[in-house]
């Protein structure tokens, strides 16, 4: 979306749309034990199927929320070879994997590598981020986090930092206030339909041309 974007000169050759978001969540299945859920703020961590295998962020993770009254739950994103070596607090859930668009839907907070898909999904609910990107476009996508003051970006990967961060996000009403200013945008963009339109009229102007 716009407010999701840093300002740009207007192009008049190379035109921007601002689609939204752009997928489908009824397509997406996955078992997940939400009787677990016991009503506290929720954090939901995702570092994506790719590059997920920071078991020392994970861990970092972990420790920022075991003392916090929060419940978090981590996906690993099907990397079963993470090895955390570490006791696992009452208050986090971990899976292999988690539907990620429900959780999203009740999350008070999102925990990302940035990947924009999820960032997307995440805004599309008025979810606020926070940012720990990883590689290729994530620290770009991270950026925008900050700038649209949707969220905060790691950059000391302690527990004690990231906990700061978290209490920040959850007790800071302008993230939330953000984040759903961009739900709103998102819901009137016209996600793929909008996407649709637009490709078939410039693949159209091309045939015509």
């Amino acid at each position: 979306t716009k407010s999701f974007d840093f300002p740009r000169e207007y192009d008049p050759v190379y035109k921007k749309y601002y689609c939204g978001l752009l997928y489908d969540s009824e397509v997406i299945q996955c078992e997940f034990p939400f009787e677990r859920l016991n009503g506290l703020p929720l954090i939901y961590c995702s570092f994506g199927t790719l590059q997920n295998g920071l078991s020392k962020r994970f861990r970092a993770v972990i420790n920022a929320c075991k003392d916090m009254n929060v419940q978090l739950v981590i996906s690993l994103g099907g990397n079963e070879e993470i090895a955390l070596n570490m006791e696992i607090p009452e208050n986090v859930i971990i899976v292999k994997f988690a539907p990620q668009h429900k959780l999203l839907e009740i999350a008070d907070l999102f925990i990302s590598h940035c990947g924009l898909g999820g960032v997307m999904q995440s805004l599309s609910r008025g979810t606020p981020i926070l940012a720990m990107p990883i590689a290729t476009d994530q620290p770009g996508v991270a950026a925008r986090i900050h700038w649209s003051g949707v969220g905060r970006i790691v950059r000391i990967f302690t527990s004690a930092h990231i906990k700061k961060l978290i209490h920040e996000i959850l007790n800071g009403s302008k993230y939330q206030k953000a984040a759903k200013k961009i739900s709103e945008e998102i819901a009137e963009a016209g996600g793929v339909s909008f996407a649709v339109d637009v490709i078939e009229e410039k693949l159209g102007q091309t045939l015509i041309a």
